[in-house]
């Protein structure tokens, strides 16, 4: 009986001598699942992960994953949540700038947001060659989140023509194409792999968005000159088929 009570007490010593492993907290799991699933995406896209194979990269149970997601959809809706804070730091209006320059700015951001963030790279992609709820929603979601600062810029568009937002749709696809192929080979002779097909690209963009906006000033001197021609009783018609001006913006004059 003895002998049985000093064995018990040894294992029970032994027992307390052995070095416990600390419980990740729900924090730290959340974070580690996070950052696998940055790397998986990093090295191969969307299209090839699995809870299985997020759960091996994370080093936890595949349980662990099951657990807080109800599936794949749930877990990419929520990740490119974390990642599209980028759109919400770049469409960011400074109120010490115009218009054209808050346009010229916010462009500038974007490319040199696409160049640096591969993951975001990765989500264009992935939404390029995936149709399904998850890829929709996530790309309504970013229309949405845009439409207030699209609807400014709008409104201090004063030309007919172009159409703002058929421009700007132009303008920001070409940025995406050419920097999401840039790996691939050079575009019209231009390396934009290199940094300084990257600050071409962007001094470009910034030379088309001078000239719209100077073609924009030399209209309004235009309207001022048939506004006066107007006053003094030129026939409309003789005004807006000597300007090519339209209908509308004739009545437009004759009302402000």
């Amino acid at each position: 009986m003895i002998e049985n009570n000093i064995i018990c007490s040894y294992i029970e010593m032994k027992i307390k001598e052995i070095p416990k492993k600390n419980r990740r907290t729900k924090k730290e799991l959340d974070n580690v699942i996070w950052e696998a699933l940055d790397k998986l995406i990093e090295e191969e896209g969307f299209n090839n992960i699995t809870f299985q194979r997020l759960a091996h990269k994370a080093g936890v149970k595949p349980l662990i994953i099951y657990n807080r997601f109800k599936n794949l959809d749930e877990l990419f809706e929520k990740y490119t949540k974390k990642h599209d804070y980028w759109l919400n730091d770049i469409t960011k209006l400074d109120e010490n700038y115009a218009p054209k320059e808050n346009f010229k700015k916010i462009l500038a951001k974007l490319v040199n947001e696409l160049y640096d963030n591969k993951i975001m790279r990765q989500v264009l992609l992935w939404e390029l060659i995936t149709t399904n709820k998850t890829t929709q929603s996530i790309a309504l979601r970013r229309e949405l989140e845009a439409v207030m600062l699209l609807r400014y810029m709008d409104e201090n568009w004063k030309q007919p023509e172009p159409n703002f937002s058929v421009l700007n749709s132009l303008i920001i696809a070409g940025i995406s194409y050419l920097v999401l192929r840039q790996n691939i080979s050079p575009f019209c002779t231009v390396n934009f792999n290199m940094e300084h097909g990257k600050e071409l690209l962007i001094n470009t963009i910034e030379t088309i968005i001078d000239k719209l906006y100077s073609e924009d000033k030399e209209r309004e001197s235009v309207k001022d000159i048939a506004k006066k021609l107007l006053a003094r009783g030129v026939d409309k018609n003789i005004v807006r088929e000597s300007f090519g001006f339209t209908e509308e913006e004739i009545n437009n004059i004759l009302t402000n």
